[in-house]
């Protein structure tokens, strides 16, 4: 399924840089505009982040990023990827974004583990909305990360309801 952002104004998808199975499905009905900028706008160090129009695809602009390769978690991976997510929404930002969709940076092809990536993706972007208000999609692909990205939402539901709910 695709998300509909065609009905959000102002909207910025975020891509990994790069040609990994998640970025080329996504690219593909920008192509081959997309590439050709994608490919113009090189040089992007691992946690930067650059800006395309969005092309064909439903979004006005594409925020590509440079996410870590996983080397065994020790070598600054969690920095890497919090420094992906802040400048991919103040990125997102500065052009007037209204809306961010978003996905697990580095879970594909760079290796980056789905129980490492979610939780830096969470604590980072909840950050980030305390600082500017805006909608975020954050976008799964595949069983495994939808599992685990409930598991991680039922936790949150449980402590609002233990904590916040109010009795009537």
């Amino acid at each position: 399924p695709e998300l509909a952002l065609q009905r959000i104004k102002e909207t910025a998808y975020v891509q990994r840089k790069g040609y990994g199975s998640a970025a080329a499905k996504l690219r593909r009905p920008g192509a081959p505009r997309l590439r050709g900028a994608s490919r113009a706008r090189t040089g992007c160090k691992t946690g930067g982040a650059k800006l395309t129009q969005g092309y064909r695809l439903p979004c006005r602009w594409v925020i590509h990023t440079a996410g870590p390769v996983w080397q065994g978690g020790q070598n600054g991976e969690r920095e890497a990827l919090e420094r992906c997510y802040r400048n991919c929404f103040a990125l997102a930002r500065s052009q007037g974004c209204e809306s961010l969709a978003i996905p697990l940076i580095g879970a594909g092809s760079n290796g980056v583990p789905l129980t490492q990536v979610l939780p830096v993706a969470l604590e980072t972007l909840e950050a980030c909305l305390l600082e500017a208000e805006m909608t975020v999609y954050l976008v799964v692909f595949g069983k495994d990360a939808y599992a685990l990205s409930r598991q991680l939402r039922d936790g949150v539901q449980s402590y609002i309801d233990d904590h916040y709910a109010q009795s009537v």
